[in-house]
């Protein structure tokens, strides 16, 4: 998504000083705005294996588009929030089953 790699300690400096939920927010619309194709990749169930066959979809399709030439960037903010998951769900048209993270937050 752009943000450079820098050593932790100047990394917490920066989170302290020089970022915020709105920035980030914004930042992330732009990017999402202006890509041509979003992808949204979801497990059948919410349990460690499913969570594990997601990311090697998301792997393997990384790895292929990468292979085409073609740009992507991995983006979990809309389920990392717990509450949201049903909202972002019901918009995608995915019925009963929810987007998660790859860890438990509840």
């Amino acid at each position: 998504m752009g943000s450079p790699a820098v050593p932790r300690p100047l990394g917490r400096l920066a989170m302290r000083f020089g970022f915020s939920a709105g920035k980030q927010n914004a930042k992330d619309r732009k990017h999402i705005m202006s890509s041509s194709a979003i992808a949204v990749i979801h497990s059948g169930s919410n349990d460690k294996e499913h969570w594990i066959e997601a990311g090697r979809c998301y792997q393997r399709m990384a790895l292929r588009a990468t292979a085409l030439g073609l740009r992507n960037a991995f983006i979990n903010q809309p389920v990392e929030v717990t509450s949201l998951r049903p909202e972002f769900a019901k918009f995608l048209g995915l019925g009963d089953r929810r987007p998660a993270p790859g860890k438990r937050t509840n």
